[in-house]
């Protein structure tokens, strides 16, 4: 009984070591892809980044519930415990960047830990700027259709307004277009993209 006690103690102290090890692993991974002072740039850019309007951070909230309140790592816990899932700013941050701020520093590495970059970098810009700083440039550095970087341009391209004129639905469509830019088209499918807009600001109401 002693033996099998013992064999149960060793084998679980081996499994959080190497759970431990797994975490510190991913956790630091980004380093195989990029430097530090690379990411010490990226975030002071996106820490100065434009505050969006108060409607824009409403509305994007709605669509995608909780993403400001909580980090990714949580939004993963979530996803497991309570089937819920919204993809914080930071991550998407990490995947628009996470190809041009890569270098060839261990080209080894970067193949073993492919799969865990997104989150890894993704977890290094949260320790340094918060979700609304991380939205503010998503926002301004997205591509959308038609060539158009960022939703500022997309307003003014779409509904020759700017960002902070738009109306309710205008702002809406802003928000889903950051979505899916071809799938959410003003132009392709106008009469879509109003309805799917309504019901955006609808949910907001709702949920005020």
């Amino acid at each position: 009984m002693k033996t099998v006690l013992k064999l149960s103690v060793g084998l679980s102290l081996i499994l959080i070591l190497l759970g431990l090890y797994g975490y510190f692993h991913i956790k630091n991974s980004w380093k195989s892809f990029t430097s530090e002072s690379i990411l010490i740039k990226l975030t002071k850019e996106i820490k100065n980044a434009e505050p969006l309007p108060e409607l824009f951070y409403a509305l994007y909230n709605t669509e995608y519930p909780n993403c400001f309140k909580y980090n990714h790592r949580r939004h993963l816990i979530n996803s497991l415990f309570i089937d819920e899932y919204s993809s914080p700013p930071s991550h998407n941050v990490a995947r628009l960047i996470g190809h041009s701020i890569k270098t060839t520093i261990n080209s080894e590495k970067q193949r073993r830990d492919f799969l865990f970059y997104p989150y890894s970098l993704t977890w290094e810009i949260e320790k340094s700027t918060n979700q609304y700083e991380c939205l503010n440039w998503l926002a301004r550095n997205c591509d959308l259709v038609y060539n158009k970087k960022g939703i500022e341009d997309a307003a003014i391209f779409f509904y020759k307004d700017t960002l902070t004129d738009l109306d309710s639905i205008e702002m809406a469509s802003m928000v889903l277009m950051m979505k899916n830019p071809a799938f959410y088209d003003p132009i392709r499918r106008p009469e879509f993209v109003k309805e799917k807009s309504l019901k955006l600001i609808e949910k907001l109401r709702n949920i005020e």
